[in-house]
């Protein structure tokens, strides 16, 4: 689906790392779309490959902590709807309202 290839191209580009032995896989952004996404705001400007890198790792936190908050807030937003007596037998979902309450402390953050 051209969603997938949307998310394929931004964030799924895995890395394999090993840390103590063990291996493990972490998403990283591209290169290029650092620099596509840099040149869109600055067409003109020059940029090396290793700031490109470092923009692409920028990004990647940012999408990381953007997930793992939103992924507090749909907890709490869960719990503060179930009952008592219900469990909550499936995963929780970060729903769009989740994102959009964590983006302003977010942006503060990273500004």
């Amino acid at each position: 689906p051209a969603q997938w290839k949307w998310r394929k191209h931004i964030l799924l580009k895995t890395m394999t790392t090993t840390n103590g032995g063990s291996k493990q896989r972490r998403a990283t952004v591209s290169s290029s779309l650092a620099k596509k996404l840099i040149l869109h705001k600055y067409p003109k400007q020059r940029i090396t490959s290793e700031a490109t890198k470092l923009a692409g790792e920028l990004l990647r936190l940012f999408i990381v902590e953007a997930r793992h908050r939103a992924l507090v807030e749909a907890e709490c937003e869960t719990e503060a709807a179930l009952d008592d007596e219900e469990s909550n037998s499936g995963g929780v979902t970060i729903k769009p309202s989740a994102i959009t309450k964590i983006a302003a402390e977010l942006m503060m953050d990273f500004a």
